[in-house]
């Protein structure tokens, strides 16, 4: 058994006055929604979770946010920012069957994308939603084959 959260990033700041798309930070809202997230998280009680996130500037410091409120470490990824599902699968494909808890911090559409992919549900991810997923697999190359349980959805 293995647990996925995918995470979308918290609120970010408005994209006028933004150098770039990738570049745009959090914004306050966000910040306080990005503790929300490392709350539930805390409340997991997750003991050396793998944490892989997009280095856009929001998906990094909302990660950044969780992983120091939990005193984790983060793993980050180029090919997660603005990544389809098929290349989300690839990135978790990827991860070392020793981590049975990975926590991805992504964007949409591709995180609401992958959602559905797993579960066949459709449903909103809206900034700074998570879903819990466990996924029937004994590694991680395989998930492109599973199919997800998903166990909960909340939007702090």
């Amino acid at each position: 058994m293995r647990v996925l959260y995918l995470i979308r990033h918290a609120r970010p700041v408005s994209p006028e006055g933004a150098q770039s798309d990738f570049d745009r930070p959090l914004s306050p809202v966000g910040r306080i929604e990005a503790e929300k997230i490392a709350a539930v998280l805390s409340a997991e009680q997750l003991t050396h979770p793998f944490v892989l996130s997009s280095p856009a500037a929001r998906a990094r410091e909302t990660a950044e946010i969780v992983v120091a409120t939990n005193h984790w470490s983060a793993n980050f990824e180029s090919r997660i920012y603005e990544a389809a599902p098929q290349t989300l699968l690839d990135v978790i494909g990827r991860i070392d069957s020793a981590n049975e808890v990975v926590l991805l911090f992504g964007h949409n559409p591709g995180v609401e994308k992958l959602l559905r992919y797993f579960t066949g549900e459709i449903r909103a991810m809206p900034t700074a939603g998570v879903a819990k997923l466990e996924l029937a697999l004994d590694a991680w190359r395989d998930c492109a084959d599973a199919s997800a349980r998903l166990e909960w959805l909340i939007s702090p």
